[in-house]
């Protein structure tokens, strides 16, 4: 008996509202949802300024785990009904539930990381009764390749920012290439905010790996913005 795990419609819709509620305080945006039509057949779930989140909470490998897989991302090619899956939607970007954070990924991005990796990653075997091709990506394969952002540090109802924690978010570098990649807070043990500025570097191997400073919020302002834009061809990309 499974009664115990939450079910996972609910629990894709409260993740789906709670992206929904953090999107628009962050960015002061409406966001539009989706109609059950749209959400079948063009995978996504909201949209805020024309730019459309198809939301994704964690899975578990079988229906019978008592975890969810915490390190890999389970990519839907065909759904359960023969149409394309998700991975081939309408969506902008994939906003995926890991650990106690959402990361938003560019989904066509992700579509062509694993296009150019198919091999590597066996499609899962489907019920008798169902259609569906999904294979699993651990997420060290195509995080430093496909941009992404961390959405938010914690997922809390009352999201009271804790010690110990940050949060990052793409920053718009304008016409100055030394500006951060990314901006944030921290929050320190003693609870005292703090400005978290980021850099992605390159090591001599050819490793590509976050560095930056912590400053005193006074001395930094214009934190970097928060909604993600639809990348176009030829735009540089985070990672």
């Amino acid at each position: 008996m499974l009664d115990h795990y939450p079910d996972s419609v609910k629990l894709g819709e409260s993740v789906s509202q709670l992206f929904a509620r953090i999107y628009a305080e962050k960015t002061g945006q409406t966001g539009l949802k989706a109609t059950p039509i749209q959400d079948k057949l063009e995978h996504w779930d909201w949209s805020f300024d024309s730019i459309k989140f198809d939301v994704k909470s964690k899975k578990r490998r079988n229906r019978y785990d008592d975890h969810f897989a915490e390190d890999e991302m389970l990519i839907e090619l065909t759904g359960i009904t023969g149409y394309d899956g998700w991975i081939k939607g309408q969506a902008d970007y994939i906003v995926q539930q890991r650990f106690d954070h959402l990361i938003v990924i560019n989904r066509a991005q992700l579509l062509e990381f694993y296009k150019s990796n198919s091999t590597k990653y066996p499609l899962t075997k489907p019920r008798k009764d169902r259609q569906d091709q999904c294979a699993w990506i651990p997420y060290d394969d195509f995080l430093p390749f496909v941009q992404f952002e961390i959405l938010t540090p914690k997922i809390m109802s009352n999201y009271t920012p804790q010690p110990n924690t940050f949060s990052l978010f793409a920053n718009d570098k304008g016409d100055n290439p030394k500006r951060p990649d990314y901006k944030g807070d921290i929050i320190m043990p003693d609870g005292t905010k703090m400005r978290l500025s980021a850099w992605v570097r390159e090591s001599q191997g050819g490793k590509r790996y976050l560095s930056g400073k912590v400053e005193p919020m006074q001395e930094q302002s214009n934190a970097g913005s928060f909604a993600p834009s639809v990348q176009t061809e030829g735009d540089d990309l985070p990672f």
